[in-house]
């Protein structure tokens, strides 16, 4: 599919769009006729299956790609809307109930008796505590007056706006909505996600299976017995209630509090109880040999939230590394205070397949000895942690569970922070030998960049050196130049800035392959999204663009780009009207702090977006009666959030296998129930003699 601007005046109106450097792009040719005449992608697509699409079927998952929300997902009723409805009132009672209390309890959060300070990751919510319920109080709590009124007649607003909002508009036509439903029925076929935000691919259901289980059989072992997925779990669990006990009296009491609700058997902060995560495989459709990339969704397994707090822990000490870099704003402003020769080459270096390829105990080994070098107080205590989060690390793939044994799953939340001082470790020793000719050196995790000041022939042997650290597990590939490197999402090259300054220029990078699906206009999305998603593309531009020329040509080609997913003309024009010029760039450089007015407490009523439903004005129901409460609740902010609905990605991609098998047998529980549904509420509730978790593996059960 191709997009071309709809007429003649729109081409010609471009420069009066984007000013004079619009025009200057025409007259230079920066702005080839490619961007604007030829491919402008925008079905996104690729079918290794035996299955014959029809037209129907590739313009639902190619056209549509897998961002959009169609009408047709969301649902809403009465009962959804009461249900918000109840949440946002509790939260007014919560605040009444604490306004005059000197040191008040905060019901949603558990943990705020036992420290100070908490890191608001782990404030860990109790959603059953209600103050009209809390009888235990002395004295007892009185809700202020025209709280209960005020409940009852938003809530009866709420109800009469739902009742009347108008019928929904499908954004999908009823040949796509049948071809959804076609798609998803049929379960010889696989939906997936292509690598790279190149939208989706189709393949049969037992290739994908072929490619998964291949996938698996470097990096993982089979668990083998009846109840496996039952067993993995209750292993775990016991482990880690086991091995974490002996460090509890160490940790601030926050952290021994967190490890206390994970023991109960669900997320601390959602509740969920841990199952075992899938896994999948997204198509790596841009290389040249189809190859894939294997993702495990963690965040249903147990060792997950210990991941997190294994990350908020190591996150200060890779900062203090040399070669840390937080993102492409930070490696910009270094770029902007260094002066590069002539002679100077641009280095960037990659790690093949990094998580996959980490031998756990090295890793393990490595980070606790840098951790003691630096003096973390908790280093034998990560050490542990990482230890039970490598060893136990499973998934379920193909009717069985897999254990993984080499390397760790994209998505273990302290991934990147392990990655970065496991190289680190291994890779520091070379590079201090070449200190003297090391102008920059930063990494982010796997990725490198260097500015050499030696010889070719010196950074061979540098390179030479980095190879030989681990041929099979640390592989390396290298991009080398004397004029130009792309890191990140930034080109940098020697232009004129550098002629005249010796600073290096930099423009926003973007990969040939990228096909630019952004979420399409029709989507059941709130405008608002929209337009901030294009206020923050063409803020990022700005700042990746050393002058000004660059970021023009960003803005006109970012134009078109939108307009070919549907975006009109006159939604676009003051977007782009009132977007950053380049004058503005040093506002958005200097990373200023922003303030919060914390005086004034926002009120939040969450509900599934639908467009139909938002023309109602649900707020006004809110406000209407704000006259009714005290004085210092009718100062805070009322507002109605949106989440939102399934995309067409979740009717889709996810590939059923046969469900787990049901646990036939009567020494095991059929799925694993929490101890206890609500968290301790001190460190005094604290127990850990005997067993939480009523451990009995079954029959015919082997963890190699």
């Amino acid at each position: 599919m191709t997009y071309v601007p709809s007429s003649e005046r729109e081409y010609y109106a471009l420069p009066r769009m984007f000013g004079a450097k619009a025009l200057q792009l025409f007259v230079t040719g920066m702005l080839a006729t490619s961007v604007l005449y030829a491919e402008v992608f925008n079905l996104a697509f690729r079918n290794f299956s035996s299955y014959d699409f029809s037209a129907d079927e590739w313009s639902v998952v190619g056209l549509c790609g897998f961002s959009p929300t169609p009408t047709t997902s969301v649902s809403f009723d009465q009962r959804s809307v009461l249900a918000s409805h109840k949440q946002f009132i509790r939260d007014i009672y919560l605040t009444d109930y604490n306004i005059d209390r000197e040191d008040p309890p905060p019901p949603d959060d558990w943990m705020a008796a036992a420290a100070n300070q908490i890191p608001e990751r782990f404030r860990v919510p109790k959603p059953d505590f209600h103050p009209l319920d809390h009888v235990a109080d002395d004295p007892p709590y009185i809700p202020s007056e025209g709280i209960a009124e005020f409940a009852q007649r938003t809530k009866d607003a709420l109800l009469e706006k739902v009742a009347a909002r108008p019928a929904h508009v499908p954004n999908l036509s009823r040949a796509q909505r049948q071809a959804l439903t076609r798609l998803r029925a049929n379960k010889d076929l696989v939906i997936a996600f292509a690598d790279k935000n190149l939208g989706l691919v189709a393949d049969d259901a037992s290739n994908y299976e072929r490619h998964g289980l291949h996938a698996l059989a470097s990096t993982h072992i089979r668990v083998e017995g009846i109840n496996a997925a039952t067993n993995v779990l209750l292993i775990a669990m016991d482990a880690m209630r086991t091995r974490l006990e002996p460090y509890l009296a160490t940790l601030p009491d926050w952290a021994s509090l967190w490890i206390a609700a994970i023991l109960t058997g669900a997320h601390p902060r959602t509740r969920r109880v841990f199952t075992v995560p899938s896994f999948r495989l997204l198509y790596k459709i841009h290389k040249a040999t189809l190859g894939f990339r294997p993702i495990t969704g963690n965040h249903t397994w147990c060792t997950q939230p210990l991941a997190l707090l294994v990350a908020f822990l190591l996150l200060p000490f890779v900062k203090e590394t040399s070669t840390y870099v937080q993102d492409t704003d930070a490696f910009l402003a270094k770029l902007d205070g260094l002066s590069v020769g002539a002679s100077d080459l641009l280095v960037t270096y990659d790690v093949v397949n990094l998580y996959p390829s980490i031998p756990h105990e090295p890793c393990q080994q490595l980070i606790r000895e840098h951790l003691e070098r630096a003096g973390c107080a908790h280093a034998a205590f990560v050490s542990e942690c990482l230890a039970l989060i490598l060893s136990f690390n499973f998934c379920f793939f193909g009717g069985s569970i897999w254990r993984q044994i080499l390397g760790y799953a994209t998505g273990v939340a302290c991934g990147g922070e392990c990655a970065h001082l496991y190289l680190e470790e291994r890779l520091a020793p070379v590079f201090a030998r070449f200190t003297m000719f090391l102008l920059l050196h930063l990494r982010y995790i796997d990725d490198g960049v260097l500015i050499f000041r030696g010889s070719r022939a010196q950074l061979d042997i540098l390179i030479a050196e980095l190879r030989a650290i681990d041929p099979v597990n640390l592989q390396f590939t290298f991009e080398v130049s004397e004029r130009s490197a792309i890191f990140l999402d930034s080109f940098i090259f020697k232009g004129d800035r550098w002629q005249s300054t010796g600073i290096l220029d930099y423009s926003c990078y973007q990969k040939a392959v990228n096909r630019y699906l952004y979420l399409p206009f029709s989507t059941e999305t709130p405008r608002h999204i929209l337009s901030g998603f294009i206020r923050g593309e063409l803020i990022r531009y700005l700042k990746r663009s050393s002058d000004e020329l660059s970021f023009v040509r960003m803005q006109v080609i970012f134009f078109h780009r939108l307009r070919a997913r549907g975006y009109p003309v006159a939604f676009l024009r003051p977007l782009f009207a009132l977007s950053p010029t380049f004058s503005d760039q040093p506002k958005y450089r200097s990373r200023a702090a922003t303030t919060t007015d914390n005086a004034r407490r926002a009120h939040v009523m969450i509900i599934n977006f639908s467009a139909a439903l938002h023309r109602t004005q649900l707020s006004r129901a809110l406000h209407e009666y704000k006259f009714l409460l005290p004085d210092f609740l009718r100062a805070n902010e009322f507002i109605v959030a949106y989440r939102i609905p399934k995309k067409i990605s979740g009717d889709l991609v996810p590939y059923r296998f046969p469900p787990l098998p049901p646990n036939t047998n009567n020494k095991g529980p059929k799925s694993y129930s929490p101890s206890s549904s609500t968290p301790p509420q001190t460190q005094s509730e604290l127990s850990f003699s005997g067993s939480q978790l009523d451990f009995t593996p079954v029959d015919d059960f082997e963890l190699t």
